[in-house]
């Protein structure tokens, strides 16, 4: 077992008495596996003293998540690391042993994509791509493709990033045990005996996840969401806004938007609708920046409408958003001034606006834009 602080957190050393209680044989290294150097010296020991490698594991994972437009190449390397580097070496190094099986774990945002994780999804998707052509060549090769485990991992120990996945995508959790079934039904099947190298153990909700992800309208998804178990709040149907507020007064029309737009507030933070009111801050709700680019997002594709860029400062609700709506509706050759001078207005007199941070977040939603373009391509 290699790991880059080896079995020195108790965790580790837990797992490792366990194991040995069970009557295995464990040597562990404090070894970067992406470091080839290292890991040959670790394998080399290994056979000496236990023999060829039978089998080969890459379970690592960094994180380092940002939009797009925020990310550096340090950044990415970081991420990409652990799964190429360490896959890459792993191959080379056992390429004369009688590996039975060579198993990667991949994530399920490498099926459908998660806003903020770029990197991670194209280390998991370099993964995948490796085991389909170890398949090919005639070698044992298999990448699970694992959702959000809720109770044990990474996840559990990080509360925060969990409840963003869990808003932004709509997953459902897997259990430890439920996990740990999943994937001894995979690997009681032979890996050479699978019809793909690749195998995704997730709860999605697809209803949720295609109205948040453009890439899911691609003819990619068609059957999948075709056979998907939707509510009627999922089905996706476009609504009429001009229809709806046609002959109504401005304030009237207001109101019948901002209650539209409940609805999409309460699925993207996970609430119940009665609990959302339109005169509260966005912001004590929970929303934040990339919260407001999914009910941009959001918007634009059920509502059919060009939404100007939503800034969740301290004084936006989602009066002042139907606000700029309603005007859009009314005045669509208003341009972007109107979301602006809406947003300014709902400030109190005095207060400072970070035009520095506006800008950033302007850019990160046209990267992102830009992004989903590219992807429906």
């Amino acid at each position: 077992m290699l790991g880059r602080s080896g079995d020195k957190a108790q965790g580790a050393k837990d797992g490792v008495k366990r194991l040995r209680d069970a009557g295995a044989e464990v040597k562990v290294f404090a070894c970067d596996a992406s470091d080839e150097a290292a890991l040959k010296k670790a394998l080399d020991e290994t056979r000496k003293e236990l023999g060829p490698i039978g089998g080969m594991w890459n379970v690592a994972m960094v994180l380092r998540d940002s939009l797009l437009a925020n990310l550096d190449a340090e950044n990415f390397t970081e991420a990409l690391k652990p799964k190429i580097d360490a896959a890459a070496a792993m191959e080379k190094l056992t390429a004369n042993d009688p590996v039975g099986d060579f198993v990667v774990y991949s994530s399920a945002t490498t099926v459908i994509g998660n806003p903020g994780q770029s990197n991670y999804v194209a280390a998991n998707s370099w993964l995948e791509a490796l085991m389909r052509k170890r398949r090919a060549a005639g070698k044992p090769g298999l990448a699970i493709a694992w959702g959000a485990l809720g109770d044990v991992g990474y996840l559990a120990r990080t509360g925060e990033v969990k409840e963003k996945i869990q808003k932004r995508l709509g997953y459902a959790t897997l259990s430890g045990a439920e996990a740990l079934e999943g994937l001894g039904r995979v690997l009681a099947q032979g890996d050479m005996r699978l019809e793909t190298g690749v195998v995704t153990i997730a709860p999605i909700d697809w209803g949720q996840a295609r109205r948040d992800l453009a890439y899911l309208s691609s003819p990619t998804f068609t059957q999948v969401l075709a056979d998907a178990e939707m509510g009627p709040q999922d089905s996706g149907e476009q609504v009429d806004l001009a229809a709806l507020v046609r002959g109504k007064d401005a304030r009237e029309a207001r109101d019948i938007v901002a209650e539209a737009l409940t609805s999409e507030v309460a699925r993207i933070l996970k609430l119940p609708a009665k609990e959302i009111s339109p005169q509260r801050p966005l912001a004590e709700l929970g929303m934040d920046s990339l919260m407001g680019l999914e009910l941009r997002m959001s918007v634009e594709r059920r509502f059919d409408i060009d939404l100007p860029l939503v800034a969740i400062g301290d004084s936006t609700t989602l009066l002042t958003i139907a606000q700029t709506i309603v005007s859009r509706i009314h005045e669509p050759d208003a341009g972007e001034a109107a979301a602006v001078n809406s947003d300014l207005a709902a400030r109190h007199i005095g207060d400072d606006v970070d035009h520095a941070e506006l800008a950033e977040f302007s850019e990160a939603v046209e990267a992102r834009r830009l992004s989903m373009g590219r992807a429906n391509a």
